[in-house]
This record gives C-alpha cells, structure tokens and sequence, in this order.
C-alpha cells in the first residue's frame, strides 16, 4: 500500500473505529479470554488485543505484561502490522529488523524480540487494529498456530461487529424516546391551544346572532328571560372590560349650565 492510498483510507478507517465504541471501556471478560487463548495457542509468553487510534496504540486486552497500556503511534508494531497488505506482520528477529532494532519495547522491556500480528478488520474491511502474539527469544509460527491466531482474529472481528450494532440500537433507542418525548410535550401543547381557543370561541357564540334588546331603556333580555343592562350582560358573557364617560349630547341634556358656559365668548369649547 503507497503514501497517498494509505492516508486516503484513514480518515473512514478511524470512523469505523469510533463506531465500534471500544478505545478507553474498561476490561471485559470476552476479550481477555481471546487474548490469553492466543498465547495458550501460539505458545508465547506474551499477547495483545489493541486498537490504533489517530496518534497512539490503546490496549483492550492483555496477557503476561501485568497492565494494559498505551503507547505512541510511532513505536508500535501494531501500526506496521495494521499498514500491511495482507494483514499479517511476522518478524521472527526484532534484532535483524532495521525497522524495530532500536525500537524501546525491544531494547527495553518487555525486550521483545518475536512478534506476530494479525488484522482485525471492521465489515467494511477496515483495519482496526490486531490480535498479536510476542516473545522475549526468536522464533517462528507453525501453519497450525497461524491459522488459529486467524480464526480468533475473525472471532475478534464478530464481537465488535455486534458491539457496534448493540451500541446503534441503544442510540436509536434513546433517539426514539426523545422523539416521543417531544412528541407529547407538543400534543399537551396542542390540546392546552384548543381548549383555550375552545373556551374563546365559548364566549365568542354567546354573542352570536340576535340580541333582544328593549327599544326604550336599551335592557338586554338573556337566555333565562331575565332583562338586564347591557353592561351587565357583556360582562357576564364576554371579556369585556369597561371605562366610563359622557358623550357631549348627553352632557348637554343632563348638564346644560356648562353648555351655557361654553356659548359665551371666549370660553373654552370643551368638545
């Protein structure tokens, strides 16, 4: 694989990392059991699960190294094993191979000096990381042992493909919930709308059609065949609110002693 298709496949390769939503979970189980049958195996006193992120290698599962770790990108062999074509990486002698003879894991501990890793790939096909086996003496894998570490790595493979679909159906879930929850909050809001407009309207039909009204005192005779004010019945069957005053014909029938005031000259009209 070359430079520029390498780097064109990592941006979705890490996609299909995170939606496997697996790099910093705690321990489980089922992943330190592939791990240690891996070692059991191959026969190596060391083995990994990791995983290679943007800039480093995170270790899900571990056996003979005492603690999970991580380790910058550039140092792990995993990065090589993830780059190559066929998926496979085998250096049966770190120390006969320029590109990890000065590497710190093989000239400190854990002073690796065998290791071989297998592809974990996603469905779509992209490498997530491996399944590896190492040892501190050179050596060689038999056909048998490498055929294993395969059918774990494919057994790797199936556990994320069905924590990545678990990890889907619990977000759609939660999705779907929320949707619901919105959903009532604006079916309450739409049943608060129409008995508010329900109860407008109420008013709204007491005041339909025709008012039966006396000719002489202007009183309003209700439904029950009572007469009443007309103040009195818009209060009672609408919202209306009243001011008070006095027009200026009524002013001069009821008050013409300041209509006479407002004929003589010079006075203020006051209509």
């Amino acid at each position: 694989m070359n430079v520029s298709s390498a780097q064109s496949q990592e941006a979705p390769r890490l996609d299909a990392l995170q939606c496997c939503h697996i790099l910093d979970t705690p321990l489980e189980g089922i992943y330190d059991d592939l791990v240690q049958l891996a070692a059991t195996l191959c026969q190596t006193p060391l083995a990994l699960i990791s995983f290679i992120d943007r800039d480093r290698q995170w270790i899900k599962a571990e056996f003979g190294f005492g603690q999970r770790y991580e380790s910058p990108r550039e140092i792990s062999f995993c990065t090589h094993a993830v780059a190559a074509p066929d998926g496979l990486l085998i250096v049966p002698d770190t120390h006969a191979d320029p590109r990890f003879a000065d590497n710190p894991f093989v000239r400190q501990e854990p002073r690796l000096r065998f290791y071989a890793g297998i592809v974990v790939r996603s469905s779509a096909g992209h490498a997530l990381g491996t399944l590896c086996v190492m040892d501190r003496r050179p050596r060689q894998l038999s056909t048998e042992q490498l055929l294993a570490l395969r059918q774990l790595s494919r057994q790797l493979a199936a556990h994320l493909a069905t924590r990545r679909i678990v990890a889907e159906l619990e977000r759609a879930v939660v999705e779907h919930q929320l949707m619901e929850a919105e959903l009532r909050a604006t079916q309450k809001e739409r049943e608060r709308l129409v008995t508010e407009l329900r109860d407008a309207l109420g008013h709204v039909k007491t005041l339909k059609g025709f008012l039966p009204i006396c000719a002489s005192c202007k009183n309003i005779r209700d439904d029950a065949g009572y007469w009443q004010q007309i103040e009195s019945y818009l209060r009672e069957h609408s919202e209306v609110e009243f001011t008070h005053g006095i027009c200026p014909r009524c002013a001069e029938r009821l008050y013409p002693e300041f209509n006479r005031f407002d004929d003589q000259p010079g006075a203020p009209t006051g209509r």
